[in-house]
């Protein structure tokens, strides 16, 4: 297994297992440096982004299915992914089409946090030229490199989100979904469930 066979290599890494939340994810030695949306290609980029929440390119990623080790990168409510064998990183719709990874896992080093998905590391790339300002891409190589801070990132926790919450919102989304179709007693049950857990 790719994960286990980096915790080999990195004598010192260990697992990073990200609570739910909004986090800012930026270089670990240039922190004003964030990942946005290049809007005309669908791409993700790394460069000077604002610090203030929710401003610029949506350099907030909101962090979810932590339950374990994996867990999804959210931009603008679109999915950060691998796209088949293009190394830059794209925006997916869809995190179930299986032609785009949308899985990430983090792994601790000490300098920093390494990104993952399908055995490929998240890496900052070659200066992309059509920029004057120093804007680069993200590219996604298969060996890491512990040393190398290109490699290295920061998951800055801006908001906690509460888990628990989330799980009941989903149960009854659900419950309204199935249920709610002429079911005897579904209203007052409804009712029941939402006084007990509120």
């Amino acid at each position: 297994m790719v994960i286990i066979g980096i915790l080999t290599c990195f004598g010192q890494a260990k697992m990073n297992m990200l609570s739910d939340g909004e986090y800012k994810i930026t270089m670990a030695r240039e922190e004003n440096r964030g990942i946005f949306i290049n809007e005309f290609e669908n791409k993700v980029r790394v460069g000077m982004v604002p610090i203030t929440k929710r401003e610029g390119d949506g350099d907030i990623a909101l962090i979810k299915n932590t339950f374990n080790e994996d867990f999804h990168i959210m931009l603008r409510d679109k999915y950060v992914c691998k796209k088949g064998n293009d190394p830059i990183l794209s925006i997916c719709d869809n995190p179930q089409d299986g032609a785009n990874n949308s899985q990430w896992s983090s792994v601790e080093v000490p300098g920093g946090t390494i990104l993952m998905t399908s055995g490929f590391c998240l890496k900052k790339g070659r200066k992309d030229g059509r920029f004057t300002s120093k804007i680069y891409f993200l590219d996604l190589l298969e060996e890491c490199d512990e040393t190398n801070s290109d490699y290295h990132w920061n998951m800055n926790l801006i908001k906690a989100t509460d888990v628990a919450s989330n799980r009941l919102r989903e149960f009854l989304k659900t419950f309204d979904n199935n249920l709610n179709e002429g079911v005897p007693g579904y209203s007052s049950y409804r009712r029941v469930v939402t006084r007990s857990y509120s």
